[in-house]
């Protein structure tokens, strides 16, 4: 079934996401079945995917993303 598990994370349908960092009502998510990484914020309702502007945005305002993220790399390899 790995390959159906393709086709989702291909068209967005996730199987499972995990939270990497949480930031008040925002969270940088990840999926393991695909190792894509996304921004989400509640409020807004709204999804992107996690790049390094939006990574510099979060250590800007003093979250320490690279070691979560590399974390949740480290753990899901």
């Amino acid at each position: 079934m790995e390959w159906l598990r393709k086709i989702k994370c291909r068209f967005a349908f996730h199987p499972r996401l995990d939270v990497i960092q949480t930031f008040g009502s925002a969270q940088h998510i990840g999926c393991p079945y695909c190792k894509r990484e996304y921004g989400i914020h509640h409020g807004e309702r709204v999804v992107i995917p996690w790049t390094p502007d939006l990574a510099e945005l979060y250590d800007f305002m003093g979250y320490d993303t690279e070691t979560a993220s590399e974390r949740w790399r480290r753990y899901k390899a």
